[in-house]
């Protein structure tokens, strides 16, 4: 090999360099070679020494691995399509599920079943929730979600989680704390907002006594976010694993959740740019702290509110629902019908034309889904509908798809409910919209 000898002869020496070579027998052998050039004493070159070792069993090794890996990434990224491409169909009977729940609630006279309707909802919540957190994951590997950074009030982001996560602390006993902060980062809102609101979930279920802490630090072009607790604490062998799917912490013990919450933490912070520091005294609380980027100021930086709480009344009023799957739709007119509210629904975008041209009465909001498995979506009959009334009607898009649906919130007097939907939230969402100064 002139190109190897040449290379000897202007660094003096070389190793590692591996090339295959053919037995007479047609045995394939790859040899790794180290070669020196022989000098005399005045540097002249005399010789060339060349050491040939046989690696063909660990070459054999190093490309069944590497082929290995290739096949669970290619695993791994199909099975995260699928979870994207079927997230619609995958929340729908959910989603009808917790609609009828929720009509049935609202029948049931006998203590008994009130009694196991509310545990019904509660397994269905938790199916939710695990649904949810099996979704994001997906949408985080196969790279679906595109972060939107704007400045962002870390105030404001505290009070939300805090009106979100405030009763579950407290009806652990907890004290749920929260530290002034005037910082704007620059991130991602709903995005940071999980990452936070998943630290703390996870921070109140292995605090079984104490507090749970929220606080921050302004730098001049960082800002940092700490979530302490005086919880069990983190074994030192144990703070990367936290972060692995459905890796948790003495597991002996019944804490609720599947261990998903830092798996997704550990995706959005890298999405993200964000740096994670974790600290833990065991048997004395942990803190988790995030370092991202400072935003501009707080004049303009986005105030993300309180969650909505649950309300049961109803305050009347004409919906226009569209959903084309048939169970949905049954379930979300009954719901809506058992709170009160006059509804006309359809399943299909000519079909809620037809209804408006035959339907006398104003209509009042628009709930609908958003893929309707026709060239238009939700969007569209939103649209139709405010030119053929002349007004912004407000509306409600849902959604089951997980991909960026670019423009939703942009649009006036509009907004985006994921499935599958707590129906208290709904009924919060749908109560307030009617309520707006604007309606």
């Amino acid at each position: 090999n002139q190109a190897l000898f040449k290379e000897v002869l202007a660094l003096g020496k070389i190793a590692g360099h591996v090339n295959p070579i053919v037995l007479r027998d047609g045995t394939l052998l790859e040899i790794e070679w180290f070669a020196q050039a022989l000098t005399d004493s005045v540097g002249r070159f005399r010789g060339l020494l060349c050491i040939g070792h046989d690696v063909t069993e660990r070459i054999g090794y190093e490309r069944a691995l590497e082929a290995s890996k290739r096949e669970a990434e290619r695993a791994n990224a199909a099975k995260s399509r699928f979870l994207v491409t079927a997230s619609h169909d995958l929340r729908q009977p959910l989603q009808t599920l917790l609609l009828l729940n929720g009509a049935l609630g609202r029948t049931a006279q006998d203590a008994r079943q009130r009694e196991m309707l509310d545990m019904q909802r509660q397994a269905l919540k938790s199916m939710s929730s695990l649904l949810n957190s099996l979704l994001d994951i997906g949408k985080l590997e196969c790279g679906a979600v595109e972060p939107q950074r704007v400045d962002l009030d870390i105030g404001a982001l505290f009070a939300r989680v805090a009106a979100e996560l405030a009763l579950q602390a407290q009806a652990k006993g907890l004290e749920f704390e929260i530290a002034p902060c005037n910082c704007v980062a620059y991130t991602d809102a709903e995005l940071f907002t999980q990452l936070i609101r998943n630290v703390v979930v996870n921070a109140i279920r292995y605090t079984p006594a104490g507090s749970v802490r929220l606080a921050c630090e302004c730098a001049a072009d960082t800002v940092r976010v700490h979530i302490a607790d005086s919880g069990i604490g983190i074994p030192v062998d144990q703070r990367e694993a936290i972060f692995d799917e459905f890796y948790q912490i003495d597991r002996g013990a019944s804490r609720g959740g599947l261990g998903l919450g830092l798996s997704i933490v550990k995706r959005i912070a890298a999405l993200l740019d964000i740096t994670v520091e974790v600290a833990s005294d065991l048997g004395n609380g942990s803190r988790f702290s995030f370092t991202v980027a400072r935003g501009s100021s707080n004049s303009g930086a986005q105030a993300i509110g309180p969650g909505d709480r649950e309300n049961r009344q109803g305050h009347g009023g004409t919906v226009l629902l569209v959903d084309d799957d048939p169970a949905v739709l049954a379930a979300s007119r009954l719901f809506l019908e058992m709170e009160g509210y006059a509804v006309v629904s359809a399943a299909s975008p000519a079909e809620a034309r037809r209804a408006l041209a035959a339907e006398r009465r104003a209509i009042d909001l628009i709930i609908t889904d958003y893929h309707l498995r026709q060239p238009e979506t939700g969007l569209d009959i939103i649209a139709s509908v405010r030119r053929g009334l002349g007004r912004v009607i407000p509306a409600i898009v849902v959604t089951g798809d997980t991909s960026p649906t670019i423009g939703i919130t942009d649009i006036e007097g509009l907004e985006l409910m994921s499935k599958p939907i707590d129906t208290g939230a709904l009924l919060s969402l749908t109560q307030r919209m009617l309520a707006s100064p604007n309606h």
